[in-house]
């Protein structure tokens, strides 16, 4: 291939990343990764970007089950969304797949790690 077309097929690729990487913030990033002391600051300097969901609908609690990152991170970071009256929001929004984290959890085997409240 000529050097144009390399230039051009690359431009296009950081487009896509681009636009990928556009719906998801800091936040979930850190949920991603089970950075719970990100998360905590990051909420700290701005409470209302615990609402914000990724491209398919997800909220943290969504993004931490489904990168398998365990009750560690989970209770501290319910913790957190009770300090700022958003559990029940989190418990109940379905992502675009029709999943609420329940059902993530319960198919997940995290629920068998969890001590019930």
């Amino acid at each position: 291939m000529k050097s144009w077309q390399n230039e051009l097929l690359e431009g296009k690729r950081l487009r896509l990343k681009l636009q990928l990487s556009v719906f998801w913030t800091a936040l979930h990033c850190a949920a991603i990764k089970g950075r719970i002391d990100v998360i905590r600051h990051l909420l700290s300097c701005r409470p209302e970007s615990a609402k914000e969901l990724t491209y398919k609908g997800e909220t943290m609690l969504h993004l931490v089950v489904k990168n398998s990152q365990g009750v560690q991170i989970m209770t501290p970071l319910i913790s957190i969304l009770g300090e700022l009256n958003l559990v029940e929001d989190h418990i109940n929004c379905v992502d675009e797949d029709g999943n609420t984290v329940l059902h993530l959890v319960l198919g997940s085997g995290l629920y068998s790690q969890v001590n019930p409240m």
